[in-house]
């Protein structure tokens, strides 16, 4: 019940994990000279709830501890049997396996090398579909959350390529689905420009402001917007008359040089003659299309 209340909250709200600012590690790091109970408790309190903040602070301190050898407690001189009631109590074997259980507490920990040091702690993630990496590499600003609109559209993106990776390819694929301007869920490639009503500008292509999910969604929407004086419409114009005009023009120059072969050849064939006569008529006629095509295009820009 606990995991399925989480991947609600996880999927509707902003996704926050447990998160610590380390400002003095001299004070905030203390917890190896507070004995062998004192560390055995917050061990065993990390191994039940690991997103606690007292484990959060204990693992970023343990990350940022270079010589893990010189743990007070593994050194501490206590009577046999005080020290074997703490282990008793705690439930370890060992004074290391102390040591190991607090390594095991801290996998899904991370730490950013800045100052102040931020511990982002990513258990939560563990019963999310994504793993911590991909949560890390999601989590753009650093801030231990999913918290910007951009994050949020990935995350889900992500998401449904976990639960539904077929499905989801085909329609990125196909309908260049993804994550455009600030929507906070996927679109495909029109509805997010009619949702964002998308300005000609190269702005919306920045790769630092996130604005578009990959290079080759990116390059989609320059060939839709990029125009000489811009607009979606006469983007999207332009777009469909470049394929058109690229099958027209092969098809022409495939009938010039069809009716240039007929023409030369003929001889006294009268046939052939005028089998060359309309090959090279119907040339012209596509040459004239493709110069029809763009002036529609001016047309129309002139309009908009």
């Amino acid at each position: 019940m606990k995991k399925i209340i989480t991947l609600l909250i996880l999927t509707i709200v902003n996704i926050s994990f447990a998160e610590i600012l380390i400002t003095d590690p001299l004070s905030q790091c203390t917890s190896w000279s507070d004995g062998l109970e004192a560390i055995a408790q917050k061990v065993k309190d990390g191994k039940d709830d690991p997103d606690n903040p007292e484990n959060t602070l204990l693992c970023g301190c343990h990350k940022l501890k270079i010589d893990k050898t010189d743990y007070n407690y593994l050194n501490e001189t206590l009577e046999p049997a005080e020290r074997d009631r703490i282990l008793r109590t705690y439930n370890f074997d060992n004074i290391q396996a102390i040591t190991k259980q607090l390594k095991q507490n801290c996998i899904n920990v991370e730490i950013t090398l800045e100052d102040p040091t931020k511990v982002c702690n990513y258990t939560s993630s563990l019963i999310s579909p994504l793993s911590k990496e991909k949560f890390m590499s999601i989590d753009t600003n650093n801030s231990c959350s999913i918290d910007t609109n951009s994050e949020k559209c990935n995350f889900q993106l992500n998401k449904e390529l976990i639960d539904s990776p077929t499905a989801t390819k085909r329609k990125i694929t196909g309908q260049n689905y993804g994550c455009y301007g600030n929507l906070d869920t996927p679109k495909n490639l029109f509805e997010g420009m009619q949702e964002l009503q998308l300005e000609n500008t190269i702005d919306v292509f920045s790769d630092q402001e996130g604005l578009v999910a990959s290079s080759g969604q990116k390059n989609v929407l320059k060939n839709i917007l990029q125009t000489d004086q811009g607009g979606p419409i006469v983007g999207f114009i332009n777009f469909i008359i470049n394929y058109l005009v690229s099958i027209v023009f092969v098809l022409c120059m495939a009938s010039l040089i069809y009716g240039g072969y007929n023409l030369i050849f003929a001889g006294l064939d009268s046939e052939m003659i005028e089998k060359g006569k309309n090959a090279i008529k119907y040339a012209i006629f596509g040459f004239a299309f493709i110069m029809l095509s763009y002036t529609i295009v001016i047309i129309v820009q002139s309009l908009f």
